[in-house]
């Protein structure tokens, strides 16, 4: 697998997310499902969006002008979609949750299919090796599993440490 493959696939399991929380976003006694969804949401993008920019972009800095110019953009539609990520987080089900959910909808569906899936990847394979892609693969890889143990501390999804005990930290309100 390319880093493209693996890009789209997170986008798969992001908008799966979405789907998901959309069946209960306005049910008030699937609280704790909501949330946990939302938890693993967070987790997903913060953890595909912080990777992303670490290796992908980092690497189409130095690329044709298209490129580089989109590594700068797409830093600060992450950090959009970041925010309303956060802002699901401390919602219970309700109208105000569904709200934040389809403007989160929309900047995910904005960002990664229509631009990044449509134009920057079709772009990136055409300007990059097939060597060169699965090298950032790989990177693209190790720094989401990297991450992604502190991501989850931070949001507070269930954390699996190294000796195999669950551990449930919550760092914000709900």
């Amino acid at each position: 697998m390319d880093i493209t493959e693996l890009i789209i696939a997170d986008h798969d399991d992001a908008a799966a997310l979405f789907a998901e929380i959309e069946n209960v976003a306005a049910d008030d006694a699937r609280t704790s499902q909501a949330m946990r969804l939302v938890a693993r949401l967070a987790v997903c993008l913060k953890t595909h969006t912080r990777a992303e920019e670490r290796v992908l972009y980092d690497a189409l800095r130095t690329g044709p002008p298209e490129l580089a110019a989109y590594a700068l953009e797409a830093a600060y539609e992450h950090q959009t979609l970041e925010m309303m990520i956060d802002k699901l987080v401390v919602h219970r089900p309700g109208p105000e949750l569904r709200a934040i959910l389809k403007v989160g909808q929309w900047l995910f569906s904005q960002h990664a299919r229509q631009h990044e899936e449509a134009q920057i990847l079709p772009a990136v394979r055409a300007h990059l090796s097939a060597d060169e892609l699965a090298h950032l693969a790989h990177d693209y890889l190790a720094e989401k599993r990297r991450i992604e143990p502190q991501i989850s501390r931070l949001v507070g999804a269930p954390y699996r440490g190294t000796e195999g005990r669950t551990l449930h930290v919550h760092n914000h309100r709900r």
